[in-house]
């Protein structure tokens, strides 16, 4: 019998973890406060647009908050980023973690991604063959 000691890497800001080396995966996690994004490239001050998000809240059936939030209210201040909108949906819910509360959002992050993609095709497609459809 043999025993084999393999080292286990953890990021620092979500549960994921792996045998190889996550530092990309935390360069661009959407729990990291300070990421980088690989679909827009930019480096928004997240925790500030956290602080800055519109939401309405409402008391629920139970003693705790309900917060509204509107997909608008998400991709407006990232330029329509969806990776980015997530970021600051996912920093919310972390900062709202240790209170009793419930939220409700007509954010949809696969439709949303398909939308930019769609856009992003429709311009390549403009820009590289003059395609006007």
């Amino acid at each position: 019998m043999r025993t084999i000691k393999k080292s286990v890497y953890y990021c620092d800001f979500c549960k994921k973890h792996s045998l190889r080396s996550l530092k990309k995966h935390e360069a661009h996690c959407t729990l990291n406060p300070r990421r980088s994004c690989g679909l827009c490239e930019n480096k928004f001050d997240y925790p500030g647009l956290v602080n800055k998000l519109k939401f309405t809240t409402e008391e629920g059936e139970w003693p705790a908050s309900h917060y509204k939030i509107l997909a608008a209210d998400l991709m407006d201040p990232v330029g329509g980023c969806p990776i980015c909108a997530l970021t600051i949906l996912r920093l919310f819910m972390r900062s709202k973690s240790d209170d009793a509360w419930t939220f409700g959002t007509d954010f949809h992050f696969k439709d949303e991604l398909q939308k930019w993609w769609d856009a992003e095709n429709e311009e390549a497609a403009r820009r590289d063959y003059g395609y006007e459809g």
